[in-house]
């Protein structure tokens, strides 16, 4: 898949730029969720909107422990977090923007007890931000808050890091995105969604 002519984002001071508007905006969508939208599904398809909220608000945390190098106080794969999502957000996400700016990315960083390049984990979270935010954004019916700046660079990391070793469990086959398909629906595509996902289709 050929990205879109569009603007790009190219130097990692930028990249970084990037990722923080992207945080800044998943917490301002999780803060105008209510609870009446909770059980709602989500395009993706293994979590309700409480679920993937909660999902966020973990491995938010986890990505924190990888920039700066800290312990994790928990276990991603049990720990649950019922409330505070966007606060829990708000707090590791200015963190990760401070260890990435003083710390950079040309360095190796560890996930779980495995070590990985820092620009592979910057690849994630520019990912991570951009899919799930559209995921909650699709479920909950409010409108969709990244840029196309925002996009471009999510879909360019994703390009960079999803090998067909991973499609299945972490992603779906990529999808072809319609003649003219904004930057958006291109990664949407790539990452195996649906870009006309709506509840009432989900079934």
């Amino acid at each position: 898949m050929r990205v879109q002519p569009c603007s790009t984002v190219e130097t990692m001071d930028q990249r970084i730029d990037s990722l923080e508007s992207m945080l800044t905006k998943t917490s301002e969508l999780i803060r105008s969720i209510s609870d009446k939208d909770h059980q709602l599904g989500t395009p993706c398809s293994d979590y309700t909107v409480a679920q993937l909220l909660e999902h966020v608000a973990v491995w938010v945390q986890v990505f924190d422990t990888v920039v700066n190098g800290t312990e994790l106080s928990f276990d991603p794969r049990e720990h649950t977090i019922e409330s505070g999502w966007a606060d829990l957000v708000d707090t590791a996400g200015a963190s990760i923007i401070s260890g990435l700016r003083s710390q950079g990315t040309d360095r190796e960083m560890e996930m779980m007890g495995n070590p990985m390049p820092g620009e592979f984990i910057l690849n994630m979270m520019l990912m991570e931000y951009v899919g799930h935010s559209w995921d909650l954004a699709r479920a909950t019916g409010r409108d969709l808050v990244h840029s196309e700046v925002e996009a471009t660079a999510a879909l360019l990391a994703a390009q960079t890091i999803v090998q067909p070793e991973h499609r299945g469990a972490m992603f779906g086959q990529p999808l072809d995105p319609e003649n003219g398909a904004t930057a958006m629906e291109q990664y949407v595509c790539f990452i195996g969604r649906d870009p006309h996902w709506s509840a009432s289709s989900s079934g």
